[in-house]
């Protein structure tokens, strides 16, 4: 009797120690964004075509996007190179794109006007540097 009395308040106070945990949340991963210069040259050249739930190139380059979407992810029209290579711009999609030196598809922006050469260095130089997110 003694026994399973021990048993019972064993099984009681787990119960209880169970139910004072809560819920065990996930934390949340905090979202990436490329530097405020570079998301400024996508929002003004880009995200017409590259957002939203169907964007261009299945590519969304709007805030809160633009860096997962980029950063050693596989080009969806040239599958052999990634769209952004930190420290590598010779191995950047996205440089061939906006620079026209491209192999397959069209510069970009489709059909102009093209980045000038200020945001395309922009752009390379953040790649350059390691393509690092900003909190």
């Amino acid at each position: 009797m003694v026994k399973e009395i021990k048993l019972f308040s064993l099984l009681v106070f787990v119960m209880i120690l169970l139910s004072a945990c809560g819920e065990l949340k996930e934390e949340s991963q905090p979202t990436l964004l490329v530097p405020t210069d570079v998301q400024s040259i996508f929002n003004d050249q880009c995200v017409g075509c590259h957002s939203g739930s169907s964007p261009a190139g299945s590519l969304n380059l709007s805030v809160g996007n633009a860096y997962t979407q980029l950063i050693n992810v596989t080009s969806t029209i040239e599958p052999t190179l990634k769209r952004v290579v930190p420290s590598d711009t010779a191995n950047s999609y996205l440089v061939d794109k906006i620079m026209g030196t491209q192999t397959v598809g069209e510069r970009m922006p489709d059909g102009g006007p093209y980045l000038s050469a200020a945001q395309m260095n922009i752009i390379k130089l953040w790649i350059q540097t390691g393509a690092e997110a900003r909190p």
